[in-house]
């Protein structure tokens, strides 16, 4: 869990330097080695998605309530009520995470970023048809959106 910590900062400074990070690439892969122009290339091509910033937004988003409740469960003097307190306050706070309004808004700032740095626009996810092995004869429910 301690390495938890850390996640939260190093996701924020990409997503704050986010046309640093895609100019950097860029640069590795002209300018290095094969192996590294290689993954720089593959790297340079995942940070081009808006999928990627909406992944990234909502990875901070989840991580920041995560982190606080490592760091409090890991105080030397904690009581164990305090602990229970912790959690039941980070379990509501992603409660109200799983809201459309919630979604949305970080929807919204993923476009936002996606829009201005040209990236690939964000696309919903392709939904797959379970095999017959799992359905049988019964017709697939697929939620229509």
């Amino acid at each position: 869990m301690a390495s938890l910590s850390v996640r939260t900062p190093a996701i924020l400074s990409v997503l704050k330097q986010y046309e640093s990070v895609l100019m950097a690439l860029e640069e590795m892969v002209s300018c290095s080695s094969p192996e590294t122009s290689a993954k720089a290339n593959g790297l340079h091509g995942t940070f081009l998605k808006g999928n990627t910033v909406l992944g990234l937004l909502m990875a901070e988003d989840l991580m920041g309530d995560l982190e606080c409740l490592n760091t409090s469960l890991q105080l030397r003097k904690q009581t164990v009520s305090g602990m229970l307190e912790a959690v039941d306050h980070v379990k509501t706070s992603m409660q109200v995470k799983r809201t459309e309004e919630h979604f949305d808004v970080l929807f919204s700032k993923a476009i936002a970023v996606a829009t201005k740095l040209d990236l690939q626009p964000i696309q919903i996810p392709h939904v797959r048809k379970p095999t017959k092995r799992y359905t049988g004869q019964a017709a697939a429910h697929i939620h229509p959106d």
